[in-house]
């Protein structure tokens, strides 16, 4: 992770301690978008009568704080747990959003300013390089306009976590007996980052906070895991340049 070293943590404010109120996604997302603890969101589950997307109120947010100081907002990735069942609704906010309906890797719908568009089992369907290509995209789009904000919430790390096809780890653990290793692969895409993405992109400022064992470990290790922290890094490497 030479890149998220240089590039961020070199570069950034390293914090010595982080907190968590309430270690679970919905409440977790709720609070960063709302800048409450949980039990002021509502969220405090991600699901249920007090959890997930049902008990959030997303009217006074950040995106909407921001928007309405001139920035120019997307959202690509995860939003909050239970959105599904709102679909096609959009948060207010936000000037672009690309939001999982089913959170995946492969074979799943993102909403996308009102359209829904399906994604199968292709190797150019793997979620974190195709929203890291939409992502970019935005950066570049929005270049020489007012200041902009991007929120990007890919499904990675979270397990299982398939690597992207067609990698030396992907090869490596589809073969029968294959068993975890420390051998560290090399994905075709690290040097051009996510696909079909151009270079030039402006920074983002979504900044990793596990390290790369932790990382590893949540996305169930080995070479399908160490796959998987290379496709985070290529989306640090590619946004940063």
């Amino acid at each position: 992770m030479a890149t998220v070293v240089s590039e961020i943590v070199n570069k950034g404010v390293t914090f010595q301690s982080s907190y968590v109120t309430t270690d679970l996604c919905a409440p977790s997302r709720s609070s960063l978008l709302a800048a409450k603890y949980s039990h002021t969101t509502g969220v405090h589950d991600n699901g249920g009568t007090d959890g997930g997307f049902a008990a959030f109120n997303d009217a006074s947010t950040l995106p909407v704080w921001l928007k309405a100081a001139g920035y120019h907002t997307g959202i690509y990735g995860k939003y909050i747990n239970g959105y599904a069942s709102a679909v096609p609704y959009q948060a207010p906010g936000w000037d672009e959003w690309h939001v999982f309906k089913d959170v995946a890797y492969f074979n799943y719908t993102l909403v996308e300013n009102g359209a829904q568009n399906a994604f199968g089992s292709a190797d150019t369907d793997y979620s974190t390089d195709v929203l890291c290509a939409k992502a970019v995209q935005f950066i570049h789009d929005s270049a020489g306009g007012p200041p902009f904000f991007l929120y990007f919430a890919p499904k990675a790390p979270h397990a299982p976590a398939p690597p992207r096809r067609g990698t030396p780890a992907a090869s490596a653990a589809s073969r029968p007996g294959a068993r975890r290793t420390t051998t560290r692969p090399t994905s075709p895409t690290s040097r051009r980052g996510c696909r079909r993405s151009r270079p030039g992109a402006r920074p983002s400022r979504r900044t990793p906070t596990r390290s790369i064992s932790t990382a590893r470990d949540a996305a169930g290790g080995g070479r399908g895991g160490r796959a998987l922290i290379q496709a985070l890094r290529d989306i640090v490497r590619t946004t940063i340049r």
